[in-house]
């Protein structure tokens, strides 16, 4: 998930620390640039805001 991908998908939904503190332990060179982005804002991210981009993606060969 790019940083792109978070603001997309990100809600007025506020994140609880015990779930920031979870985020440093994320190693995954694809979800930094997000993990750093929530952080910051953090707000949560649903997947369901990114569906009608994911299935262009699959629609189109990405």
């Amino acid at each position: 998930m790019s940083a792109e991908d978070y603001r997309a998908s990100a809600s007025p939904v506020e994140v609880g620390t015990e779930r920031l503190k979870k985020l440093k332990s994320i190693r995954s060179e694809g979800l930094l640039e997000a993990c750093r982005l929530l952080e910051k804002e953090k707000r949560a991210g649903y997947q369901e805001k990114l569906l009608d981009a994911l299935i262009w993606d699959i629609c189109h060969g990405m």
